[in-house]
């Protein structure tokens, strides 16, 4: 079973990363992995999906990736 099928309690990894911008990661993450993207074009696409991410939040500690309370 591939490691994005097996399940963890009731769902797959691709079902909890659902909706959570995976599907724009992941065609990065191939290219990675087929050797046409080097470590600083990976890095630079990466950030551009998730730096926008985090700063859209209104709190800047939840800009910087805090999710806890305290």
């Amino acid at each position: 079973m591939a490691p994005q099928e097996e399940r963890i309690g009731k769902s797959t990894l691709n079902e909890r990363i659902l909706g959570r911008g995976w599907e724009l990661i992941q065609p990065i993450e191939a290219a990675y992995e087929r050797g046409e993207l080097d470590a600083g074009e990976w890095h630079a696409r990466i950030g551009g999906i998730i730096g926008p991410a985090y700063l859209a939040a209104t709190d800047p500690r939840a800009q910087s990736g805090y999710s806890g309370n305290g």
